[in-house]
């Protein structure tokens, strides 16, 4: 592993207190948040493929994030934002920027909002 990937492994946790670190995640979701070497390297590899998709004029491009879970049913993505708001964010794997609206991307201002995404997504799973 390079210098630089090395630096942002130990650096992930080095931020700011984000209200998603609180957040009690439904079931069907795969917490990364913590601070073992696979969380590290789960994370690590999911940013460098939603890096990967990110095309020049996609609204997460300019932005600073950490990854903090994912939802295997649907390839989606849950991250905290450098800016105080949460996403969600639905990986393609293709390999290469994506044409928008690609990867789709949902951006919740608050907790109530992602929550209701939460439920959103565990009744369209028929987990009730």
């Amino acid at each position: 592993m390079g210098r630089q990937a090395r630096t942002r492994l130990i650096c992930d946790h080095d931020r700011v207190h984000h209200w998603l670190d609180d957040v009690a995640l439904p079931a069907s979701w795969i917490d990364v948040r913590g601070r073992s070497t696979t969380d590290a390297k789960t994370r690590a590899g999911i940013a460098k493929e939603l890096r990967r998709e990110l095309g020049r004029k996609h609204a997460l491009r300019p932005m600073s994030w950490q990854v903090a879970a994912m939802w295997r049913p649907q390839d989606d993505v849950l991250l905290a934002l450098d800016d105080g708001r949460a996403a969600i964010v639905h990986l393609t794997f293709a390999l290469h920027p994506e044409p928008p609206p690609w990867p789709g991307t949902e951006i919740f201002p608050a907790l109530a909002d992602l929550e209701a995404a939460f439920t959103e997504r565990e009744e369209l799973m028929g987990d009730d």
